[in-house]
């Protein structure tokens, strides 16, 4: 269920990285990155309880 949860993140993050590209490429790239170290915070946490 989490392997879902993170593509989801991932999908949202190039779906964001494409839509905004057109209109600021540097907000659109700080939200990309943003997202991917926010997925895999998520996972180092999800990994750490375990």
């Amino acid at each position: 269920m989490f392997g879902i949860f993170e593509l989801f993140i991932l999908f949202v993050a190039i779906f964001a990285l494409v839509s905004t590209f057109m209109t600021n490429p540097l907000i659109s790239t700080v939200i990309f990155f943003f997202l991917i170290y926010f997925a895999y915070y998520l996972a180092i946490k999800y990994f750490m309880e375990d």
